[in-house]
């Protein structure tokens, strides 16, 4: 009997909603607690929402059902290194303290040691004096030949003739104001590409069929969220192979004809997962 909740999951998933997909996963584990796809998939969601525990669970299960199953185990090592640093809380060891040596026990090396920094510091203060010194002096020294200078210019005045310069208008550049549709756009994109994977035109579609974007907007959008499409092209194929197996031509069918990336990306993309 065919699991309504998992194949509707399956859309969402595909569509970019996540949290949808997430709740029919769940109908889907419950209607049938033996179906290692669902708990596998259920699993990938909650992994992408950032629940690892409960990801890891689904992943347990599922290679209950299924074990051995490389997909399951690869999907459940991608969650744990997902996990941040410090989720497994070990015993803490207790610091030893040893006893500080009396001066007595101290050994020769440390008031040789000793010795030889504060020799260094006095050296590096009589340094900086010497500096400050020759810089005052040379202050001085210029400030009484400029004066000498003067003098001497004093019984022999030179004038000068000022020289006119000519300075170009500096060139306004106009930069073309963003408007406030397309900031939003390029926020809502980017907020997409943090959650699920998408090629450029299905990324405007999603903006403009889900979001309600005009096609102006959506193109601005995506064109400055920053993404990759070929990187890009690479994640969605792991995230199909993550649910379900493809073959290499399949997988590339999948990317072109319903992801809408190029030819080029659908190969890099296959090319990049191991195919």
């Amino acid at each position: 009997m065919r699991n309504m909740s998992f194949d509707e999951g399956m859309r969402l998933f595909r569509s970019g909603d996540v949290p949808g997909a997430c709740d029919q996963f769940h109908q889907a584990v419950e209607q049938d607690e033996n179906n290692h796809k669902a708990w596998n998939a259920l699993g990938i969601c909650l992994s992408k929402s950032g629940d690892h525990e409960d990801a890891d669970t689904c992943f347990e299960n599922a290679l209950m059902l299924d074990p051995g199953n490389s997909t399951y185990e690869r999907n459940r090592e991608r969650n744990d290194n997902k996990r941040p640093v410090n989720w497994q809380v070990t015993p803490k060891q207790e610091a030893k303290t040893e006893p500080k040596p009396s001066p007595i026990e101290r050994p020769l090396s440390f008031y040789l040691l000793t010795a030889a920094k504060l020799l260094g510091g006095f050296l590096l203060f009589c340094f900086i004096c010497v500096f400050i010194a020759a810089f005052v002096f040379g202050m001085s020294g210029g400030a009484a030949a400029k004066s000498k200078e003067q003098a001497s210019l004093a019984g022999n005045p030179v004038t000068f003739q000022p020289t006119q310069q000519v300075t170009a208008a500096p060139v306004a550049v106009q930069t073309p104001a963003v408007s406030l549709a397309e900031k939003n756009a390029a926020k809502k994109a980017r907020d997409y590409l943090s959650v699920i994977h998408f090629s450029r035109a299905g990324l405007i579609r999603q903006l403009t069929d889900f979001e309600k974007f005009s096609q102006s907007d959506a193109i601005y959008g995506v064109d400055h969220s920053g993404a990759d499409w070929y990187e890009q092209a690479a994640g969605k194929a792991k995230d199909y192979l993550d649910v379900m197996p493809f073959s290499r031509d399949g997988l590339i069918k999948q990317l072109g004809d319903f992801e809408k990336f190029t030819p080029e990306q659908a190969e890099y993309g296959v090319s990049a997962v191991g195919y």
